[in-house]
């Protein structure tokens, strides 16, 4: 018995140590394409709108932006050094 309440202790421990972040756990592309095939099935796994036409070729269907999509902030600028030679 003291075992199994180690076993759940340590289990407990790790799960609050390394919290599951679900975000960061699969990458979000900007694409998606509704197809109509075998009753509709959508696919968001699209970076360029041009690879989601190309699923869609003898298929039917659309494409359309993935509204969870959110774009990456852009790198920060870097400011230009002064010269030191007044």
């Amino acid at each position: 018995m003291r075992a199994v309440s180690l076993a759940a202790g340590a289990v407990a421990l790790c799960a609050a140590v390394l919290p599951v972040r679900p975000a960061d756990a699969y990458p979000v592309y900007p694409w998606c394409a509704f197809i109509n095939t075998f009753g509709g099935m959508t696919n968001c796994y699209y970076s360029e709108e041009w690879q989601c036409r190309q699923a869609l070729l003898g298929n039917g269907g659309y494409c359309y932006e993935n509204p969870f999509y959110t774009a990456a902030p852009p790198p920060p600028q870097k400011r230009a050094r002064r010269s030191r030679d007044r």
